[in-house]
């Protein structure tokens, strides 16, 4: 339940930050606030999620490197693993 409450707080803040990035955007071509905020916050939410999909549906488990991947981190696990699977 930690987990899932965490997933989803972090989820919810990749959402507002892609939302707010897009007002600026919308503004300049005159789409409303509220639809570019909108568009731009679901579309991050559902490539995170996604990621998350992918990454369960592989083996049944979601470990930190693959939460922390479908989230963009770069920590030192996942940078091994790309590495690996690029040799």
């Amino acid at each position: 339940m930690k987990t899932l409450l965490s997933l989803m707080g972090r989820i919810a803040a990749v959402f507002g930050s892609n939302a707010i990035a897009a007002i600026a955007g919308g503004a300049v071509f005159g789409v409303e606030l509220w639809k570019s905020a909108a568009i731009a916050g679901v579309m991050a939410a559902a490539k995170v999620s996604e990621a998350l999909m992918r990454a369960y549906a592989d083996d049944g488990v979601l470990d930190k490197e693959e939460v922390s991947s479908a989230f963009g981190g770069n920590n030192k696990a996942t940078i091994r693993k790309k590495a690996a699977t690029t040799q």
